[in-house]
């Protein structure tokens, strides 16, 4: 528990800096401290965390309106 408790603030130190990052960049980013794939998808899943990307847009919005 103190192990995810710190790999959290790692993932947010992370997210921090890259909020566009999704879970594959954090693992990458956090490798040098032996956090895999599996770990960083299930602790932002828990804590709710998710990237900051841009959402699709309705093509049509424009002429409903």
């Amino acid at each position: 528990m103190d192990r995810d408790l710190a790999i959290l603030n790692a993932i947010l130190e992370e997210l921090k800096a890259h909020p566009f990052y999704g879970y594959r960049e954090i693992a990458r980013a956090l490798a040098d401290i032996g956090v895999t794939r599996k770990q960083v998808r299930r602790i932002m899943h828990k804590a709710g965390l998710r990237a900051i990307y841009p959402k699709k847009t309705d093509q049509y919005s424009s002429e409903r309106s």
